[in-house]
């Protein structure tokens, strides 16, 4: 089985945290996940896209090699889409991701998944045009929210589908809940790590134990 690929997750209210968080994590993996709120789709906000695409521009020095996620919790995402197309010279775009409720096929220089939520049951008819979907293990829209197990049943569903694309788990992932996602039959391909990284003393030592206990 192939290794699963942990992702850190920068959510972040102001511009001042975005900077502490993506200077603070963007070492610690080649792929990074972004996510963008504005109060409409989810009851947070989040510091804004086109400050987001500035601040990587302008220090992109720091980020050579990387590739960023997108996680678009707004309601008009296909706006926000089109500003990271139009800075794809700027910044390496790999996945967007907007929300199942809102989601409509879009073209795009990027691949364009889509998020269930946890209180969304999987849309079969999706399943043959999405390179991505991404399972929310905790109610989207704040980092720290409680780790919701019985989501992960999603997973086996997927395969049992023929999905056999990229599947992506986000949300209260720590070294307490990582145990049971590896205990699951079918697993994710991909793991967003958020609180426990933006927060802890040593994010560098929380992202290998939990690559280690990933390996054991």
């Amino acid at each position: 089985m192939p290794d699963i690929q942990l992702v850190p997750t920068v959510l972040a209210e102001n511009e001042t945290e975005f900077v502490r968080q993506i200077g603070m994590l963007s070492p610690l993996s080649d792929r990074i996940q972004i996510d963008i709120a504005d109060g409409l789709l989810v009851e947070n906000t989040t510091v804004g896209t086109e400050f987001v695409i500035r601040h990587l521009a302008e220090n992109c020095q720091n980020y050579e090699g990387k590739l960023f996620d997108f996680h678009l919790m707004v309601k008009y995402w296909e706006a926000e889409a089109d500003i990271l197309e139009k800075a794809q010279e700027s910044i390496n775009v790999n996945l967007v991701l907007p929300h199942y409720s809102v989601y409509r096929q879009k073209e795009a220089s990027f691949n364009i998944g889509v998020v269930f939520n946890p209180e969304e049951d999987i849309d079969k008819s999706l399943l043959e045009g999405v390179p991505a979907i991404q399972i929310m293990t905790v109610t989207p829209g704040r980092q720290g929210n409680t780790f919701l197990r019985e989501n992960l049943h999603k997973i086996k569903l997927l395969r049992s589908y023929g999905y056999r694309r990229e599947i992506l788990v986000d949300g209260g992932i720590n070294e307490k809940t990582l145990p049971l996602i590896l205990a699951e039959e079918d697993r994710p391909d991909v793991l967003g790590i958020g609180s426990y990284l933006t927060k802890a003393e040593r994010p560098d030592r929380n992202y290998r134990l939990l690559l280690d206990l990933i390996k054991a």
